[in-house]
């Protein structure tokens, strides 16, 4: 999986070196580690775990701290073009 990751990401390699995060959002009716269905919302690539899931949280709370976090597999993320 984590070859599912780098080539879509692969056009962002030079911004990940400079620090900044990638930008994703996840497809219809993605769930998490657990097996629960997540929100579609835009959520920021933590890490690519040794075990092949893709952690994402996002970023909505007002301290700018991730406010919730999945383990979601790679192949449910659409990586978006923007970094911040």
């Amino acid at each position: 999986m984590e070859n599912i990751i780098r080539s879509q990401m692969s056009e962002f390699d030079e911004n990940r070196v400079h620090g900044l995060k990638a930008r994703c959002k996840v497809i219809p009716d993605t769930r998490n580690h657990q097996g629960f269905f997540i929100s579609e919302d835009t959520y920021t690539l933590i890490e690519e775990t040794e075990t092949g899931w893709a952690y994402i949280c996002t970023d909505d709370s007002e301290d700018g701290f991730p406010s919730r976090c999945h383990f979601v597999n790679p192949d449910d993320l659409r990586f978006l073009k923007k970094f911040q």
